[in-house]
């Protein structure tokens, strides 16, 4: 999977914060999906904690993921991922739907469709005008 992030926010619940992104991913199955993806929690910050040194002692990778540091007291990844179920998923694009789903997550102020648009011909690494992804994805092999 190819990902990009378009945009960037800080989210909070009672107890605490986390970091959400508007992301786009073009897949192997050549579907694309619109998600608001989050860094993965590795562990606690506080099992990292040197008494003696008194200061953390965040370690470069955990279980064999990269760390990008320390988020509300918790250790998490630099992958950012889909954890949720609230993506759009498609195999052409509807700028309806894209739209909706935009406006129901609040990212809408964040990006425009014109935005997820650009993202996808980016993850195609070609400057491949829009009409002619579509088409791609009907005919493998055309690009």
């Amino acid at each position: 999977m190819n990902q990009l992030i378009l945009a960037e926010r800080e989210a909070s619940g009672m107890t605490s914060t986390w970091d959400e992104f508007l992301c786009v991913s073009l897949n192997e199955d050549r579907t694309f999906c619109v998600y608001t993806g989050r860094r993965e929690v590795l562990a606690e910050a506080s099992e990292f904690y040197n008494k003696e040194k008194d200061e953390y002692e965040i370690p470069e990778e955990i279980d064999g993921q990269a760390v990008w540091g320390v988020k509300d007291d918790c250790v998490v990844t630099e992958a950012v991922g889909n954890f949720d179920d609230e993506a759009v998923c498609l195999t052409d694009f509807d700028a309806e739907a894209v739209r909706v789903w935009l406006e129901d997550t609040d990212w809408i102020h964040d990006a425009s469709l014109a935005d997820v648009k650009q993202a996808l011909s980016k993850l195609k690494g070609t400057s491949i005008n829009f009409s002619q992804f579509l088409s791609s994805l009907s005919h493998p092999g055309t690009l």
